[in-house]
């Protein structure tokens, strides 16, 4: 995970589990550091779930997510798709007519 902040004053976030600065607990006063609250999530992660419409995403999975570029409607279409499906079909307990006949049916 990322640093981690010593302030009595910073929250936990409730996706990744990381320390942030919480200015609203600094404000009132209040020691949040530690304390799991679902609603106290830090920025990073609300941006992740806003762009991927997920609220259950977290900074670290939608950062891979974008860097890699994988979903299933990046996989299911295109030439990684098709390398996918050799590379499957070659594992396969077969002959290789019917390693050939799976690709062209899955295609």
């Amino acid at each position: 995970m990322g640093k981690i902040l010593k302030d009595k004053h910073n929250a936990t976030c409730a996706s990744c589990g990381d320390n942030y600065v919480d200015d609203a607990s600094r404000r009132a006063g209040r020691n949040t550091l530690g304390k799991y609250d679902e609603n106290k999530k830090c920025s990073t992660c609300r941006l992740a779930q806003q762009k991927s419409g997920n609220e259950r995403m977290d900074r670290y999975t939608w950062r891979s997510l974008v860097e890699i570029d994988a979903s299933w409607g990046h996989v299911k279409q295109g030439e990684l798709w098709e390398q996918a499906l050799e590379k499957f079909a070659e594992s396969l307990p077969v002959d290789d007519e019917m390693k050939k006949k799976f690709v062209e049916a899955m295609l």
